[in-house]
């Protein structure tokens, strides 16, 4: 009285399941893919610009509109990069805490954010025009100012992450 003939063939292959799912986690326990390391929050950053230099370049978004967008790119990366709490602060006082004495920027790097924010703000609230090429130099002076002010690894390369960095 082994049991119905069906009862048996669902047992076996029940059990034939299970050895194939358990070699399955075993092999991709031990020889799986690798995952690739996460992307740095700065390079994310750089990613973010050159995804919408090509969304203004193919006219996709105005310039206009893009500069703000740029803007709060510039910020985050600033917010993350140097624990500066800025979400809830006007363009004057985020710049205010950038001119402290122990600020982590360059005065060349602190121009350009006066500058860029303050054209920025008067491109978005004033509704001062915009164009490509301003947008253009904008964003490439953005990206200059993140690749300049990355963190460097332990390797004295460019690039290192923060402790603190999530997007």
């Amino acid at each position: 009285a082994e049991g119905p003939l069906w009862f048996r063939i669902a047992g076996i292959a029940v059990g034939l399941v299970i050895i194939v799912f358990s070699a399955l986690a075993v092999k991709d326990f031990f020889f799986g893919k690798k995952t690739p390391p996460p992307v740095p929050f700065w390079m994310g950053m750089l990613d973010e610009i050159g995804r919408l230099r090509e969304s203004v370049k193919n006219g996709d978004s105005a310039p206009e509109f893009s500069i703000g967008v740029l803007t709060h790119i510039v910020r985050r990366y600033l917010e993350v990069r140097f624990s500066i709490r800025a979400e809830r602060q006007t363009t004057a006082e985020f710049l205010a805490e950038l001119e402290k004495d122990d600020s982590p920027l360059s005065d060349n790097d602190r121009r350009f954010l006066q500058k860029f924010l303050v054209a920025a703000d008067m491109v978005k609230y004033a509704r001062i025009s915009s164009d490509t090429e301003t947008f253009e130099a904008a964003a490439g002076r953005a990206e200059k100012l993140i690749r300049g002010t990355a963190p460097a690894p332990e390797d004295g390369k460019k690039g290192k992450e923060p402790a603190n960095a999530s997007l």
